[in-house]
């Protein structure tokens, strides 16, 4: 990814990691797809192809404690 694009593409992928719940994730993805799938592909894929992996924090719940 050139340089000139990470720093909008982590603002829109934080939409991604950074939702509530798995669905509204997934709705974000598909929006980061939709902007950035033309120019980065790979990226995009990589992202789609292990989002399994990727996604499975939604599974803890968003607070921790010590």
């Amino acid at each position: 990814m050139a340089s000139k694009d990470q720093k909008v593409f982590m603002k829109d992928l934080k939409k991604v990691y950074q939702t509530p719940n798995k669905s509204q994730a997934e709705i974000e993805l598909v929006n980061l797809e939709e902007i950035w799938s033309k120019k980065y592909p790979i990226v995009i894929r990589s992202w789609k192809d292990n989002w399994n992996e990727l996604s499975t924090y939604f599974q803890y719940d968003t607070t921790i404690e010590n």
